[in-house]
């Protein structure tokens, strides 16, 4: 039905312009907006004054706008670039206005003052405005001038957020992140199931979990990068970070850029101290190593007509993780290399319709990230190629009426290779060192949207109704099929099972259900209005309304046998179908009129998009895993039958869960389950100080509820009635010893009557106690590349109020120790200068507070809960050390003539070379908070590049 509705309104839409005479317009995928008022020197109002503006990023000569009887004029959409707006008018000396950076979303109003005298002279002025006085959302806006001077590793999505005030995602020290997918927290709230990635125009957030999916990008190929958390509009159905990532276009003139950044372990120093001797770290994680290349071209194939653009990059990264070692003792090696390959044509039909095809490969070969807590024998390598496709039709009629069609199609796959180790998947659960098999062998994960379509409808009307009104309406429509299994692992590459030790002793046996690919499908069609009403010139409106249709179903399959489970078959399995409302009422007051100072805010209601892991579960045919007690009878480390008792009914027999990424099995569909919701409040002022300087100051508070649990139907929360209780053993994990706290835990068991699988039947429900609040104070500055410097600043902090993980099972050992009521802040700066001689200097500096934790430790002794690990300790009671960091960038400048340039820069990333821990083992033991992970050492890294 999603897709002949989308099929539908494409159609209609272009119907609807294929006879229509058009007025001269240009546009793109992602657009801006010039709009102001022209007056004489006496205030009095202009109409009938010509408004023409210029750029290279028309695909047309020009757009022109002539003013109403108001004085006012609007040049809308235009495409995202530096802009010249020149103001005419018989008898008035001609204006002309230069410089206007025009970023994705941002609407620049530029007021005017003609004076009277000869129509040949004019009067030359170049300022950017800072404020969009229109818009509510607060968003950080880095062009394709400020990704080029930031001192960035070009590490893709990671060195991107990392600019954003709001953002934490992984530390990235000259690209040591490039090889993992970015994990996202804002304003304390992770974001990998709510975040909305946009390459281009296409969604390539993933119905996982993770939110990450596709998210290996290209970073030399952006135009402009746009991050907006705070009022996303009804076009976003989520309230987590919502990155759009625009692509380079062709032009007019040809341009292209040649590029190449190297560095190795012989100009990366050492941050191995005796500290962390002292801790077992014996060899720090050095780079051997790393290199990212490339080129790209764009032009034209016919002047204002038809444009290309095409990109090949690749990327390579070598380096030894932090006290890894092979089996000969030499330090362990983790691989990654990256293929990328950019296509973009934009066709201009007509004077007022254009056409864009545009096309996305990247192909990664990594191995997983390692730590000094895993056999050298268990690197896990991985193939993971993804594709994005679209195909968009944009219309503009005058500067009233904007249409836009596209349709897309993106996968991403990953195949988690199997090592022939010849030994079995093996863990301790007491010093939680894995050796053997990797767990992750033989996964894997495919994510396919074979058709995803979305159409807006844009019409402005003056003096409609106490104002103008800018109405848009749209909808979006995005079904994706995602499959989560495990090929079967051989026995001589280690089996379809896994062995548990506990401190040495052989303890527990797990036996998997490959071969599976369970496949499930989420579906999610959304239509949406909103109206931008400018009330007089100072109040603006922004009011909309979103609703949306979630759906999520497991389609008919089949699951060969393996070696411990037998085949099976499903018939569609319908899951709960969600519909919601969300409107969001935000409004933006110019307090002096001039578009200069802003107050901005307002209530936003968001509704989390299908999350496919919540209905994957309910596939039976899921990967999952059941979990016996074992018996090494013959003291060899390893299962032979007969050791273990593999009815699921028997006495060896304790659980069966969810394999993975799966948190649960045997899961029955609730056809009450409720949508998790957020609603989140805000209120902000902002401030241009001065030409191209702007700061704003922000407030804001989100309430997440419905917040999704597990729950077993029938062994209910009331049914854990047997109490554990036991000494805490402190941090050496041994009681009797000097750091025993002198307190004591308990967990809770259920009666012996209710071990047995078939008392394992579960269900997604809302849990009215695990309600989240958020409250966030923001500051930020932003000087734009003028006059030789430029300037982000930022800092924000965040009180955290989680009273219990989200997804979690509902009875009473969740509860123990898991409320996070701690605070996190962020401070980030970013400067350049240019000095004589186009010799550039800049700089980030980053501060980050570490994150809360908690002391874990293992219990045992149970009966139907022989062993569990809690948290000891309440979370924030440990907290990981701040972190600060300093990378810095020096390059300079030689223009060759003809619009030839050649670019030469030295980054040095973390440049006081710190080791600040970020990973470390929190479960009470030998190596209780053994750091697992340091920030990597100072390095050198250089660039050269040759543009034209």
């Amino acid at each position: 039905m999603g897709r002949q509705l989308g099929v539908i309104v494409v159609v209609l839409i272009m119907s609807l312009f294929a006879f229509a005479h058009l007025a001269a317009a240009g546009q793109a995928q992602v657009t801006g907006s010039i709009v102001g008022r022209v007056t004489d020197e006496s205030g009095a109002i202009l109409p009938g004054v010509t408004v023409t503006a210029t750029s290279p990023a028309l695909q047309i000569p020009q757009v022109v706008n002539i003013t109403t009887v108001q004085g006012d004029y609007r040049l809308t959409p235009l495409p995202i670039g530096t802009y010249e707006v020149v103001f005419t008018l018989t008898g008035f000396q001609t204006v002309r206005r230069e410089s206007i950076r025009l970023t994705a979303g941002f609407i620049a109003r530029v007021d005017v003052v003609l004076k009277v005298g000869a129509i040949e002279e004019s009067i030359t002025v170049a300022a950017s405005p800072t404020v969009d006085v229109q818009s509510t959302g607060a968003v950080t806006v880095l062009t394709k001038e400020t990704l080029e001077v930031v001192p960035s590793s070009r590490a893709g999505l990671i060195s991107l957020m990392n600019q954003s005030p709001a953002v934490r995602s992984q530390m990235d020290i000259g690209g040591s992140q490039s090889n993992i997918l970015p994990a996202m927290r804002v304003y304390g709230i992770g974001t990998q199931a709510t975040s909305w990635l946009v390459l281009d125009g296409v969604v390539t957030t993933d119905a996982g979990q993770t939110g990450g999916g596709g998210s290996y990008f290209d970073y030399a190929s952006f135009e402009e990068a746009r991050m907006q958390t705070i009022a996303n509009d009804v076009e976003v159905p989520n309230r987590g970070v919502n990155v759009n990532l625009i692509v380079k276009s062709g032009g007019n003139e040809f341009h292209g850029t040649m590029s190449w950044e190297q560095t190795n372990d012989t100009f990366q120093g050492s941050n191995l101290d005796d500290t962390l001797k002292a801790q077992g770290i014996t060899a720090p994680n050095n780079l051997v190593r790393r290199f990212y290349g490339g080129g790209d071209v764009g032009g034209r194939i016919v002047r204002n007509k038809l444009w290309f653009y095409t990109g090949m990059r690749g990327r390579m990264n070598r380096e030894n993780p932090l006290g890894v070692f092979q089996a000969d003792g030499t330090p362990g090696v983790v691989d990654q290399t990256q293929f990328m390959t950019t296509q973009k044509i934009s066709y201009q039909a007509t004077r007022s319709q254009r056409f864009i095809v545009f096309d996305y490969y990247q192909r990664l070969i990594k191995d997983d990230p390692m730590t000094s807590n895993q056999g050298y024998e268990t690197k896990q390598n991985n193939f993971q190629p993804q594709h994005t496709t679209k195909v968009e039709w944009q219309a503009v009629k005058g500067n009233s009426l904007v249409l836009s069609a596209q349709v897309a199609r993106w996968r991403v796959h990953v195949t988690q290779n199997v090592a022939d180790t010849h030994q079995p998947e093996m863990i301790d659960v007491f010093t939680t060192y894995t050796s053997g098999l990797n767990a992750g062998a033989g996964n894997i994960v495919d994510h396919y949207r074979p058709w995803a379509s979305k159409a807006s409808f844009g019409w402005y009307r003056p003096d409609l109704f106490a104002g103008s009104h800018d109405f848009k309406a749209g909808y979006d429509d995005v079904k994706t099929t995602s499959g989560r299994g495990w090929m079967s692992r051989p026995p001589e590459e280690g089996g379809d099972y896994g062995l548990q030790f506990n401190n040495g002793a052989p303890f527990q046996f797990v036996t998997y259900n490959a071969p599976n690919y369970p496949r499930t499908t989420v579906h999610s069609t959304a239509i949406y209005g909103a109206d931008k009403w400018s009330v007089g010139r100072q109040l603006t409106l922004n009011l909309g309304v979103r609703w949306s249709r979630d759906d999520g179903y497991i389609p008919p399959q089949c699951r060969e046998a393996g070696t411990f489970f037998t085949a099976n078959c499903n018939d569609h399995i319908q899951g709960a179908t969600q519909r919601s409302w969300s409107p969001r009422l935000y409004a933006t007051y110019d307090v002096t009129g001039d578009g200069k100072t802003a107050i901005k805010g307002g209530w936003g209601r968001f509704a989390d998009w299908r999350n496919g892991n919540h209905v994957l579960p309910l596939n039976p045919n899921v990967a999952l895993q059941r979990v016996y007690r074992w018996r090494d009878l013959n003291g060899n480390r390893d299962y032979n039958p007969g050791e273990v008792n593999l009815d699921v009914n028997g006495p060896d027999f304790i659980q069966e869960v969810g394999r993975g990424n799966v948190t649960i099995a045997n899961t029955v569909s609730n056809p009450d389950q409720p949508q998790t919701k957020e609603d989140q409040f805000s209120l902000s002022i902002e401030r241009e100080l001065r030409a191209n300087f702007g700061f704003r100051a922000t407030g804001l508070y989100s309430r997440r509820f419905n917040v999704i649990r597990t729950q077993n139907i029938l062994r209910p929360p009331e049914a854990y009635t047997i109490a554990n209780t036991r000494p805490d053993p402190g941090p050496d994990a041994r009681v009797g010893t000097a750091d025993d706290p002198g307190a004591s835990i308990t967990w809770y068991e259920y009666p012996e009557a209710l071990r047995p699988r078939t008392f394992q039947l579960n269900t997604l429900v809302g849990d009215p106690n695990a309600m989240e609040t958020f409250k966030t104070i923001e500051f930020a500055g932003t000087k734009r590349l003028s006059k030789g410097w430029q300037l982000l600043t930022s800092y924000s902090a965040t009180k955290l109020n989680i009273p219990v993980p989200a997804e979690s099972n509902m009875n009473p050992n969740t509860d123990i120790n898991t409320a996070n009521r701690t605070w996190e802040w962020l401070f980030r700066a970013s400067s350049a200068y240019v000095f004589p001689g186009s010799v550039m200097l800049s700089a980030n500096y980053e501060h980050r507070s570490g994150d809360a934790q908690a002391r874990t430790v293992l219990l045992t002794g149970g009966n139907t809960i022989p062993s569990i690990t809690v948290n000891a300790e309440p979370i924030g009671s440990l907290r990981l050390p701040n972190i600060n960091n300093i990378d810095l960038r020096l390059s300079k400048r030689f223009n060759l003539g003809g619009g030839r340039r050649l670019d030469g820069q030295i980054n040095l990333f973390n440049a006081t070379n710190r080791n600040t821990t970020t990973g470390r083992i929190l479960q009470s033991g030998a190596n209780f908070l053994k750091p697992t992970a340091i920030l990597p050492a100072r390095i050198l890294d250089f660039n050269v590049a040759y543009s034209f």
